[in-house]
């Protein structure tokens, strides 16, 4: 590996990831196309303070570098967490390694609301 490459792969993985399984449901922030908002269910598979990566059972109509409203299941009993996201790529069938066949990877932008969701999202994630 050259030093451009090492860089690269330095930047991409700047946070550790943690395997943790929350329920997350997603919504586009702006329609599509036809103006329609494009929503998903699915699972987190790995999460860091910067970013997630979503297992999902079928493909959004969302496109890469669309922001997304993510509502994160943080603790049993308590109302979910919303959180603002960038689609940073997409995977399907051979590429994936879950059971579902549809991953989804968000950037973090913030926590919606309140510094609050944050330091729960930081906890959240911290607690294994």
């Amino acid at each position: 590996m050259n030093t451009l490459e090492s860089r690269k792969s330095d930047e991409r993985r700047r946070y550790t990831r943690n395997h943790l399984t929350l329920r997350v449901e997603g919504r586009t922030t702006t329609g599509n196309i036809n103006n329609i908002p494009s929503e998903f269910h699915g699972h987190t598979t790995d999460v860091s303070p910067r970013g997630l990566c979503i297992s999902a059972d079928h493909i959004p109509k969302f496109q890469i570098g669309q922001q997304c409203k993510l509502m994160l299941q943080l603790f049993d009993g308590e109302p979910p967490v919303e959180a603002i996201g960038r689609l940073c790529w997409l995977k399907e069938g051979d590429q994936v390694r879950e059971e579902q066949p549809i991953q989804i990877g968000f950037e973090l932008l913030g926590m919606a609301k309140s510094i609050r969701g944050y330091d729960r999202w930081i906890e959240r994630i911290n607690w294994n």
